[in-house]
């Protein structure tokens, strides 16, 4: 058999598949994987298989109008398939026979009416699938993805980003693994066996028992072959299929770290070295054993040619019906494949649906209490922090803030200082409610920030980090992605004097106009991850991202650090203007004295706890840890 150990691998793949929900990986590491999977696992309800059938029966029915349209195009094709062979086989006994010579033609003319029939009706359901279901297909196929942008920010903490975006390559091709469309299909093909196997028998039950029973031998073989080679060592298969994922997005991601210390045939030997281990676990004897005995059943294939010939040599059945004979006993084989793998696809089936699962019944612990949305002239902006305790989901042995308190009122700046890993950053994620506290209430104009709604509360902060993520787009698409409603968006005179405004402040002009570097000016695609401007560049860019929409919030995080102290601080000038005019509750964090020296108050942090505050000069005076973290030049 041409490629058996090509298809060996595909069969004995879709089985390792069906019991890869349980695999586990003994290499990795305790800790964090460890805790990973406790999150998961805390935020998936446990599902039967018979749970996950009526789900995914469920999920699947959605698209119910093109089940039902694919069903019964499949109906006809079949009805037809079994049609056009009769009038081949005709055809061919009109042509050996003399005494059919003259029945020839309207026998050419009939099987070509039902080979037109066919071709109208492939026409019809194709044109079908063009106007009225493939859209309606793709939105179903689009589910997975919908789902993905309700997650909280928990759940990508608990997926590497490889992992994350092969399981969710991988579930979106469930939706075409529907279930009851495939017992459907199955129960279709068995019909269709039982009328092949009527049609042998009734042509001559002696051709039909042993062209069965070479058939039967064939498939014992292979079962056999399949069942021994399915015993191989499947933890170590998805150890090192795991593990080649892994690789191979380090790889990607890392690419000019690679580069940078000429390491890419380390990296690429490693990869193949893998790989080929992976393809090692598939060689055995079992696979030879299955050829040997596929080789004996030609013998009986050839055997069977041989006394099928010598009947029809003997007149005993004419050339028409030893071609349909052979058509349908063909035919009869094909099905029989498809119905003898049913079994392990239904396993597949339901493996691929509880991974699918896994994801989408992820049950998101931050959510809105009672999406509340204040009218924009209600909303003011003012944050308080009442004995807030907060610990990260994958350490929760390890607290970052411990009854941490304070107000920050509107149109006011509060910078936020202090060592590596006192809890700055944590703020700000409470802030922007991608965590809850474990203990304690964030405040938001003395309303539970738990009982805004999640989609108006983000659009009413901003938001920039010392490493900002870009579109790769253009610097303007970038700019304005908080306000792009649909892909046909275009902006209007008042927005345009509200872009150029914001580049202003965020000084995006002062590089964007250097037409020798920048040709394309607003228009200049940024590349992937913003890869084709420089760190400075990048942190204008993000912060006239912010400010572009009406936000009564804004949080900058080490957001000015990569530029160089004349430009900063001109940002910096802009930024305290525009937070004084329209009342902006501003929080900084940051390191440099330029950067925080001019804040309203000044919170020193140190293992999450609040040590000092003040202003720049009540705290200098104080002679304490600030000033000694100052006299330092950390700030």
């Amino acid at each position: 058999m041409e490629g058996l150990a090509g298809e060996q691998l595909k069969n004995l793949g879709e089985l390792i598949k069906a019991d890869m929900i349980g695999g586990k990986d003994k290499n990795n590491p305790k800790g964090k994987n460890d805790e990973k999977e406790k999150l998961k696992k805390s935020r998936v309800p446990k599902n039967t298989d018979a749970q996950i059938f009526v789900k995914s029966i469920k999920i699947s029915m959605r698209n119910w109008k093109y089940f039902l349209f694919d069903r019964t195009k499949s109906l006809v094709e079949d009805i037809l398939e079994l049609i056009i062979p009769i009038q081949k086989g005709l055809i061919i006994d009109c042509i050996t026979d003399k005494s059919k010579h003259h029945l020839l033609f309207p026998s050419f003319i009939r099987i070509a009416k039902f080979i037109i029939i066919k071709l109208l009706f492939h026409v019809f359901f194709q044109l079908g699938n063009l106007f009225f279901f493939n859209e309606s297909f793709y939105e179903y196929k689009d589910t997975l993805i919908e789902d993905l942008g309700t997650k909280d920010i928990e759940f990508f903490d608990s997926y590497n980003t490889g992992e994350l975006i092969e399981r969710v390559k991988n579930c979106n091709q469930v939706f075409e693994k529907n279930i009851i469309d495939k017992i459907i299909e199955d129960i279709q093909r068995i019909a269709k066996m039982l009328y092949y196997m009527y049609f042998l028998f009734k042509t001559n039950y002696k051709m039909a028992l042993m062209s069965l029973f070479i058939i039967f031998i064939h498939k014992l073989g292979e079962h056999l072959s399949i069942k021994r080679s399915g015993s191989l060592d499947i933890n170590k298969f998805l150890q090192l299929d795991e593990k080649y994922n892994n690789y191979l997005t380090d790889f990607i991601l890392n690419i000019k770290l690679i580069k940078s210390f000429g390491k890419e045939r380390y990296e690429l030997e490693r990869l193949k070295k893998l790989k080929r281990e992976i393809y090692n676990l598939f060689i055995n004897i079992y696979m030879t054993i299955f050829e040997v005995v596929l080789s004996l059943s030609k013998i009986g294939d050839y055997f069977i040619l041989y006394y099928t010939g010598s009947l029809v040599i003997a007149g005993k059945i004419s050339f028409g019906a030893y071609s349909v004979f052979q058509t349908y006993l063909t035919n009869f084989q094909l099905q029989l494949e498809v119905i003898y793998r049913s079994s392990n696809k239904y396993r597949v089936y339901l493996a691929d649906w509880r991974k699918f699962f896994e994801l989408y019944d992820y049950k998101p612990r931050i959510k809105s209490l009672e999406n509340y949305k204040p009218k924009e002239e209600e909303f003011k902006g003012k944050i308080e922090f009442q004995n807030v305790k907060f610990n990260y989901p994958l350490t929760p042995e390890s607290n970052i803030l411990e009854d941490l308190s304070f107000t920050i009122e509107p149109g006011k700046i509060l910078a936020l200082v202090g060592y590596s890993g006192s809890g700055k950053t944590t703020i700000s994620n409470l802030i922007q409610r991608y965590y809850d506290p474990i203990e304690g209430n964030i405040l938001l104009d003395d309303i539970n920030i738990k009982n805004y709604d999640l989609s108006w509360l983000h659009n009413n902060i901003g938001f920039v980090s010392q490493e900002p993520s870009l579109c790769n787009n253009t610097i303007e698409y970038n700019i304005i992605y908080g306000l792009i409603e649909s892909k046909n968006d275009k902006l209007d005179e008042k927005l345009k004097e509200k872009l150029n405004e914001v580049c202003e402040i965020a000084l995006v002009n002062q590089f964007v106009n250097d037409k020798k570097l920048f040709p394309d000016g607003l228009n200049t695609i940024v590349g992937e991850r913003g890869s084709k401007v420089s760190g400075g560049q990048k942190q204008r860019i993000a912060i006239a991202r912010a400010i572009m929409k009406d936000i009564k919030i804004l949080v900058l995080d080490e957001a000015t650090s990569a530029l160089d102290a004349e430009n900063e601080n001109a940002v910096q000038k802009a930024l305290e203007s525009l937070v004084k005019k329209k009342k902006i509750t501003a929080i900084i964090i940051a390191h440099r004295l330029s950067t925080v020296k001019n804040a309203d108050k000044i919170i020193f942090l140190n293992k999450g706890k609040i040590i000092e505050s003040g202003t720049h000069e009540e705290l200098l005076n104080k002679n304490g840890e600030y000033k000694q973290l100052m006299s330092k030049q950390i700030i």
